[in-house]
């Protein structure tokens, strides 16, 4: 038996529509399932990653988890004088009513900078302790040096915004230089390194002086996002260097 939207069962009068609870969207539906698919590639992809440096499924689930609670938290280091352009009270025209009308901001003088905690430190302990664990310091230190030399060629200062790389570039790069110069066994340690390290150094490390001119009391070397580019750029290095 169907049931017509003009009655029930052939009676003329209308039937008031059942009420029924709210709904979520369509679109929220689709966002949060893709949103955790999204989630699982990335944990599966950093446990396969790590698991290829060598690390325990513990340490990497802890590296991991460290970075994600970390990217919240900022370590205050260093206070910077701000430029000239940016140190005294700037002036905005705002259209209005076809009106123009003059606002007045207040700069900062001195910008904070701090390290982020997911972003900066943890990789950087990871890439430290994978060297001391394999004493492949030269190699390291070049890999590292050839990622920051490219990283910084191509890294630009977005005001407001901050120092923004092409998030392939580091990690394609610390792959080939780790596998130019290293075995299979050893290029995916040397690709973390140079994926993190290189990042750091060459996008946030040599750009402290643009930082200086941005309008903005703080900035966060490492604290671009949950996952920051330099631990996204380590862990696409290492699994770039295993597939050869």
């Amino acid at each position: 038996m169907s049931v017509g939207a003009g009655g029930v069962g052939g009676l003329g009068g209308r039937v008031p529509p059942a009420r029924r609870g709210p709904r979520a969207p369509r679109t929220t539906v689709l966002a949060l399932v893709l949103g955790l698919a999204v989630a699982a590639v990335v944990v599966h992809a950093t446990n396969v990653a790590f698991s290829v440096v060598g690390l325990s499924p513990a340490w990497a689930i802890a590296v991991l988890a460290g970075s994600l609670l970390g990217s919240a938290v900022n370590v205050p280091v260093l206070s910077l004088v701000a430029e000239p352009e940016d140190a005294g009270p700037g002036r905005v025209e705002v259209v209005r009513g076809g009106m123009v009308w003059t606002l007045w901001l207040d700069r900062p003088r001195r910008i904070t900078v701090a390290v982020n905690v997911g972003g900066a430190i943890i990789p950087s302990a990871v890439s430290v302790y994978l060297l001391v664990r394999t004493g492949l310091w030269w190699a390291g230190l070049f890999v590292v040096a050839l990622v920051a030399l490219v990283v910084h060629r191509y890294a630009t200062p977005v005001r407001r915004v901050g120092i923004v790389v092409p998030m392939i570039l580091p990690a394609l790069t610390a792959a080939a230089a780790a596998l130019a110069v290293a075995g299979r066994a050893d290029a995916p340690v040397l690709a973390y390194v140079g994926g993190t390290l290189g990042t750091l150094v060459g996008a946030d490390l040599t750009n402290l002086a643009a930082v200086r001119r941005m309008p903005a009391s703080r900035v966060s070397i490492g604290g671009g996002g949950t996952f920051d580019g330099v631990f996204v750029s380590g862990v696409l290095a290492v699994l770039l260097a295993a597939l050869r």
